[in-house]
């Protein structure tokens, strides 16, 4: 754990790739900076906040082939959110998402019971929630606050 916030990975930019993280108030608590964060397989199961940030630089981040169980939550200092082909689910007694920054959601899972507060403009594509499709019309079994800000494209 680093200084930040009792975070197992503090970073403020460039790639994560095959790690597991399981101790720590927080996984992966983006900083200040100016690359982008990229995380590539990689599994949080045991922190509450999965990655968190409440000051960044704008610098964006993406997640490929991750799972996310517990709370993720970003400031929208980060600038913008990108996932691609990840989970999220329960851990460490939270099952929830609340996305500051505009995000992007493309062929993801979203565990049973999965809960998203959408503080900042979300758009999901090819999604699944308890392995159904993701619509228009079962939108409001995932995203159950602030649904205005969210959208289904496929």
């Amino acid at each position: 754990a680093t200084s930040s916030w009792d975070s197992a990975i503090a970073i403020k930019g460039g790639t994560i790739k095959n790690v597991t993280v399981a101790k720590g108030f927080r996984g992966i608590f983006f900083k200040k900076g100016t690359e982008k964060i990229v995380l590539e397989n990689v599994i949080i199961d045991g922190p509450v906040y999965t990655i968190s940030c409440d000051s960044a630089g704008k610098q964006g981040f993406e997640a490929y082939n991750s799972k996310f169980f517990g709370w993720t939550s970003y400031a929208k200092t980060i600038g913008t959110g990108y996932f691609e082909g990840c989970t999220f689910g329960e851990g460490a007694g939270y099952n929830f998402s609340r996305p500051y920054a505009p995000t992007t959601y493309v062929n993801c899972d979203f565990e049973a019971g999965h809960q998203i507060d959408a503080r900042a403009a979300i758009t999901f594509e090819n999604c699944r929630v308890n392995g159904v499709a993701l619509t228009s019309e079962n939108l409001g079994t995932l995203v159950t606050g602030n649904i205005q800000n969210a959208t289904v494209i496929k």
